[in-house]
């Protein structure tokens, strides 16, 4: 009657044989004769309300007219791409390397991939959208129609929907999702080996979060603030929560400490910098600290942290000043944090994700955000900063009246060309960041430039995924 297998026997077995399930449960009080064509004719209470918990969970062995056993272990789905239909009817996906969702074609592009990591039971991951029925047509029941999502949700059912079994979708309509498992994706490095680095294939590490690049607050227009250790200059004071990743690098004086430069989380034991910023003082001397927004008041996730390893590129400064500015802090664990974990993450403070190599685009005129507490032309900034710059073209960036040849394959720039909006003294270390359907990557470090926000001189980053074989191999230290 469900519609799992056509023919064949069934046999109920209670008590959570197979385990507990996780994720919503849609249906409570079920009452079916056994002759419905759809779950959705039974009569039920309204979707997603009851009282059930997931040790109530019933599982079902399956036997086809074979004797083949085939045990369907809570969820339908596991039986198969085949057998999976849209969102109400498998909450997750499991057990496969790459496997297939059929949703509707019209607002797939609306869910974004940490919904669709929700709705197939996966934290993080890479989900690639496949159009005209690329696995053929599901069957069965379609029970979302008009879904718009902003990919923020924690549940498909947050999203905005028609009632549940309504629509007038088809099933020549519908969407895959191929799913990929990153957690052993190899990465490669295309960087040049005169820049630092031979090309290298390396594992992603399993200390980097499974969620990462996602926030809880956005960000929302600020008051306007009034130029190489770069600054954030004409940008707007932040919300509060807004970049969960960014972090201080601070020097300590007694028992307090000063902002010197920015750095980013990436881990719950690492964040990244700039590798000059590491330059002027002992290991010993730094702090970092996380969850801070207002330099003179102590946040509520605000945590502070010595320093256990600084790993600052081989090959800095090679050639040309700035060359190779990349550095990875290992933090030491307090004694209130997580067995394991230096930061404590919460909603203010969060992991940005490490770009895919092969997916990243730095293209031309694509905005993306900074932030710091650096200069902003008067002095430094007490609350948090961002702004928004173009990337620009490799091209523009080397031209003789920019920078001309001292822009490496392991730099870019962004900003104006014209001047007014950039990075500034005290910003250095710190993220740009670039967002890919909802999701916030980390694209750039904030690195160098000639004066702040001045004509033909924009800010230079560098460009993360050339030091992806680098970041990674030093993750695993």
């Amino acid at each position: 009657m469900m519609g799992i297998r056509q023919g064949g026997r069934f046999l109920p077995k209670t008590e959570s044989t197979f385990g507990p399930g996780i994720g919503p449960i849609w249906l409570d009080e079920l009452e079916c004769n056994g002759e419905e064509s759809s779950v959705a004719e039974c009569i039920h209470e309204a979707w997603g309300a009851g009282n059930c918990r997931h040790d109530e969970d019933v599982a079902v062995e399956c036997f086809d007219t074979s004797s083949e056993l085939v045990t369907d272990t809570r969820h339908f789905c596991d039986l198969g791409p085949q057998y999976c239909q849209t969102c109400a009817d498998c909450e997750m996906l499991t057990r496969f390397p790459a496997q297939h969702l059929q949703i509707d074609e019209e607002k797939s592009s609306l869910v974004g991939p940490r919904l669709l990591g929700l709705i197939l039971g996966r934290q993080g991951g890479r989900f690639l959208p496949k159009t005209e029925s690329t696995f053929g047509p599901g069957i069965g029941p379609i029970w979302l129609d008009e879904l718009e999502c902003n990919g923020e949700e924690s549940s498909v059912a947050e999203c905005i929907h028609e009632a549940w079994g309504a629509g007038n979708c088809r099933h020549d309509e519908d969407v895959a999702v191929e799913c990929f498992d990153t957690s052993s994706e190899l990465v490669t490095s295309t960087a040049n080996p005169s820049s630092g680095h031979e090309t290298l294939l390396r594992p992603r590490p399993a200390i980097l979060p499974s969620v990462c690049g996602l926030r809880d607050v956005d960000e929302i227009s600020g008051t306007t603030s009034p130029n190489r250790r770069g600054k954030v200059i004409a940008g707007r004071t932040t919300t509060p929560g807004a970049h969960p990743w960014q972090a201080s690098l601070r020097i300590r004086s007694g028992t307090k400490s000063t902002h010197w430069c920015g750095a980013v989380i990436v881990s719950p034991n690492h964040v990244i910098t700039a590798a000059h910023c590491l330059e002027d003082y002992p290991k010993k001397a730094y702090v970092i600290r996380v969850g801070d927004y207002d330099t003179q008041v102590e946040d509520l996730e605000e945590q502070e942290f010595h320093i256990e390893e600084m790993y600052t590129h081989e090959k800095k400064h090679e050639s040309i000043r700035y060359n190779n500015d990349v550095a990875l802090i290992k933090l030491k664990s307090s004694r209130e944090s997580f067995v394991g974990s230096a930061i404590k993450f919460g909603t203010k403070v969060q992991a940005i994700c490490l770009p895919d190599p092969g997916s990243a685009v730095y293209s031309p005129g694509r905005n993306c955000t900074l932030s710091g507490w650096g200069s902003t032309g008067v002095s430094y900034a007490f609350k948090l900063q961002s702004a928004t710059v173009p990337i620009l073209a490799d091209s523009a960036c080397r031209q003789p009246n920019v920078y001309g040849d001292r822009i490496t394959t392991g730099m870019f720039c962004a900003g104006f060309l014209t001047g007014g909006i950039d990075s500034c003294q005290g910003d250095s270390g710190g993220p740009l960041t670039c967002v890919d359907d909802g999701v916030h990557y980390l694209y750039g470090i904030i690195s160098w430039g000639h004066g702040c926000a001045q004509p033909n001189r924009p800010g230079v980053y560098t460009k993360v995924t050339h030091y992806l074989g680098w970041i990674f191999e030093h993750l695993n230290l």
